[in-house]
């Protein structure tokens, strides 16, 4: 049941407002291990658009087969992620897939993981992939290809490059470490000035006095600050691949 209330705060906003009108029923079906057909009334039956269906089936049988049968494995037992001295290893004798870097393998027994074998099955190699790094952490290389994806996001993003969104994720996850990145205490600072009203008001009012001087100034400064920031960010970078990246496999890796 409780995974079931899970499961319906991402399936709410998903299967539209079809469903919120029956969500008990909707949860009481995840909940059941009965066939769909059989437990959700006729007017659901033809409020849900086919993706609905497509995703309600899918999540009954996550929470139904896949799960328990991924949470039924023994993490480096019999089922883990590559090392990078076993990828390293496995890259010298040829047989290192991309496919293996990236996703759990199955292991033949404590660790030691099989020098070929793939799970076949795609959402049990998800589900098992979620769990290893769930248990393991991320790897030095996982990182560094995390903090590349970011650094592409932050390129493909509009605005300010110290308010765009990569950019606050990356500074959130410095703080989080206990760090702080150069600049930010400044603009957090401007940030909630400009959210008071009076001080929000007066700022709008002395826009147009201020000199082009200032102006200047003010985005020298914001600009020179999200520069600290890439440049952190490279430095990171760097540091956490070591040279062997490879950001073609980020995506699998989240």
């Amino acid at each position: 049941p409780v995974l079931a209330d899970w499961m319906m705060l991402y399936l709410s906003p998903e299967l539209g407002p079809g469903a919120l009108m029956f969500s008990r029923v909707v949860r009481s079906h995840l909940a059941s291990s009965a066939v769909v057909a059989d437990s959700v009334p006729p007017e659901l039956l033809s409020g849900l658009s086919a993706r609905g269906w497509k995703l309600l089936n899918l999540a009954h049988d996550w929470l139904h087969v896949l799960l328990p049968h991924c949470l039924k494995k023994i993490s480096r037992v019999h089922f883990g992620l590559l090392s990078p001295e076993e990828m390293a290893t496995m890259s010298r004798d040829g047989v290192l897939p991309r496919s293996r870097r990236y996703l759990a393998v199955p292991f033949v027994g404590k660790d030691t993981p099989s020098p070929s074998s793939e799970y076949a099955h795609p959402d049990v190699a998800i589900g098992l992939t979620i769990l290893a790094y769930r248990y393991e952490g991320l790897r030095k290389p996982d990182f560094g290809l995390a903090l590349q994806q970011l650094r592409f996001a932050m390129e493909s993003e509009l605005g300010v490059e110290g308010r765009r969104p990569a950019s606050l994720t990356w500074v959130a996850w410095v703080e989080h470490s206990g760090r702080r990145v150069r600049g930010t205490k400044q603009r957090r600072a401007q940030t909630e000035e400009s959210e008071g009203g009076s001080v929000h008001a007066r700022r709008l009012t002395g826009a147009s006095n201020a000199s082009p001087a200032s102006r200047r100034m003010s985005s020298s400064l914001s600009e020179r600050s999200a520069n600290d920031a890439a440049s952190e960010a490279e430095s990171a970078i760097g540091a956490a691949i070591g040279g062997d990246g490879d950001i073609n496999m980020c995506v699998c890796a989240c």
